[in-house]
This record gives structure tokens, sequence and C-alpha cells, in this order.
């Protein structure tokens, strides 16, 4: 901005992220949220500042989740209808949320943050250190770390099979036709691809693919194979976790796919863990409730007021009849990418020059 919209840039005064500017315009103070000194270098510090040749006082001070921001002044209180002087908190990122509001705050326990894409964020007490495959920052709660590796499509994926095979029938005729299909779909695998993948490839040259389709397949067996495809791309990220030293115990859902009980069952037998679901349909904002409280003084840390706003209402557990043949499956998936890597990026040479357009399939999640 500042070597190609210079006008914009000089008439900034200050550069704040969405909550950032809520929170100021709420309270008058202009701050940056900073969630663990760690967090600096994806952020900014003074040093990357100077080389950018970007001005320092354009980007306000740093405070920590949970720390009282200002108090919401007569201005902000006339225009939202907000009691004056009521105290502004700094709450952070919505991944940071979803950690405390499922209680992600000891070692080994596992917030799966899904939607469109799905994020699994692992507590570790173990720095794996610099992992291409993963990301691994200090977590929110110290001394501990949070690793975490990103699936590209996954609620999306069933989307796009809704929007493309079944779009006159809503998502729970769908898992409705998903329950009565077999778990393994009859030897059907989905690579689902279709935006490319992140965690553990990098690869944004891949594309989806059903491997053994055959005449005996009907869309309900289809549509298992896609939700065994995303819990199998959990399945290798996790288990690139688990290879580099870390321990993961349990998962623990959040977003729209987490309020269906067969992908929930779907994700615990393959992963072989352990899958809980909240109580409370919203766990960022059940995170939000914990980081007010321990702002306000009613819990002494942030672990202890995540702890107290988690309770599971459901739990799958991983289901030994099926284990078997999920492993046996889960090698042919990996297999398959293994084999199809180097020839995937051809196939987006031909789409690309054939003038296909990737984008959104349909809507849901």
């Amino acid at each position: 901005m500042r070597q190609h919209l210079p006008n914009i840039y000089n008439r900034a005064h200050l550069f704040v992220s969405c909550p950032e500017f809520i929170a100021g315009r709420l309270s008058g103070e202009w701050t940056t949220c900073l969630p663990n000194q760690g967090y600096t270098r994806i952020i900014w510090d003074t040093k990357t500042l100077e080389m950018l040749r970007l001005d320092i006082e354009k980007f306000p001070r740093f405070v920590g989740v949970g720390e009282i921001v200002g108090y919401i002044h007569d201005h902000a209180a006339r225009e939202f209808g907000l009691p004056n002087g009521l105290p502004v908190v700094m709450g952070g990122p919505d991944f940071i949320a979803s950690l405390l509001g499922t209680a992600t705050v000891k070692p080994g326990r596992t917030c799966d943050k899904a939607g469109t894409s799905e994020g699994i964020n692992l507590c570790s007490e173990r720095d794996i250190g610099d992992e291409e495959a993963l990301l691994v920052m200090p977590h929110i709660i110290p001394p501990y770390f949070n690793i975490s590796g990103v699936i590209s499509s996954s609620g999306i994926a069933l989307s796009w099979f809704k929007s493309r095979f079944l779009p006159q029938e809503d998502f729970e005729t769908i898992y409705a036709r998903i329950a009565s299909a077999e778990p393994g779909a009859e030897g059907l695998v989905f690579l689902p691809y279709l935006a490319g993948e992140r965690s553990p490839h990098w690869d944004p040259n891949a594309r989806a693919v059903f491997l053994g389709l055959g005449l005996n397949h009907d869309l309900s067996t289809m549509a298992r194979a896609v939700l065994e495809g995303t819990a199998f791309a959990i399945r290798e990220v996790l288990d690139v976790m688990e290879s580099r030293g870390a321990t993961v115990h349990d998962m623990r859902a959040t977003g729209t796919p987490s309020l269906s009980p067969i992908w929930n069952q779907i994700k615990a037998d393959i992963t072989g863990k352990q899958l809980m679901v909240s109580s409370f349909p919203e766990p960022e904002l059940a995170g939000c409730l914990a980081i007010g409280r321990f702002a306000l003084g009613e819990e002494s840390t942030l672990a202890e007021a995540a702890e107290k706003v988690f309770m599971p209402a459901e739990i799958f557990e991983p289901r030994k009849e099926t284990e078997s043949m999920y492993c046996e499956l889960y090698e042919v998936y990996l297999d398959s990418y293994r084999r199809l890597a180097d020839l995937f990026p051809t196939i987006s040479v031909l789409q690309r020059n054939n003038g296909v357009q990737r984008g959104r399939f349909g809507t849901g999640f």
C-alpha cells in the first residue's frame, strides 16, 4: 500500500484488524492484539516495520487476550446503546476463542474447527520445531504450544456434492442417506482436494478424486465417501503431528459440520480418537465468555475459565468394528496422493489452459 497506494497509506491514521477496530470505536483506545509474545513474527515487530519502511506510529501498542483495553465512552454509549463505562476486553482471533471455548488448554487436547475448511489445533507440551507441513506457535496458555494444520476442503466438499448431485435435498436428508450407507463406502475412496490442499501437502495443484468408483456405487455411497475423505485428511494431519513427537488424546469439534452426528462418528472411527461436541452450540462465543470472566477477575487464569465454559453434550468413541477396515482404506488414501502427486500439475495446467475457473460450488457452510 505504501508503494502502490501512497495516498491511502498517508491518509491512514492507524492499521488495525476488525476486532481491534471495534474495540477502538467503543473505548477510544487503539491497540493491537498479541495473544503471546511469540506471535510478533506473524503480526509485526519494530524491526519488521523498519525493514519495510512503515511508520511505527501507525501500528498501535500490543495488548494481550483478556486485557481490558478501556471503557465504553459517551459517544459509543449513545451510538450503540451500551452502558457508559462498561469494560472493553481484548478477545483475540476466532481460533483463540475456539481453543478456549472447547477447553483445548491441556496437552493432548485438539480443537477441530470445521466449516468450509477445517482447522486442527493441538495443545502440546512439546515444541516440535519448524515443520513444513504444520504451523507451530506458542499456545494462548503458557508454557504450551499450538500445533496446527488446515484442510482446504471440508464442509465445502459436502456442499459441492449436494449442489452438483443432490440439489433438491436438504443436508439432513443427505446425512440420512450417508447413515444408511455402509462404513467404508463399499471401497470408494475420495480425495477431498477440490481447492488444492494445505496441510500437510501444501499443494495448490492437487485435485479431488473418486477412486474405485463402480456400477455398484450410488449417490448415498458417494456422499459417505466424501465425508470419509475429509476424515482421512484429518487423520493424516494428526498422524504428522504424532510422528513428530506430539501426543493427541481427543478432539473437540466446533462449526456447522459438528452438528451432524454421522459426520462426528465417521471422524472418531477414522482417526481413532474420541470426539466431543460442546453442549453450547457456539464454542467461539463460549471462549469469549471465558475471556470476559478472566478479565473481570471471576477466574484466576484463562485455562480455569475455559474449563468452566466447556461441557460436552455428546461424546463419540471410535468403534472397534470399523478400525481394521478404515486402516486399510486410509493406506489407500495416502498411497493415492503419493501416486497422483506428479500428475496433478499436468491436470492443473490443462484446466487453466482450457479456461477452467476454480470457485465456490454451492453454499451451506
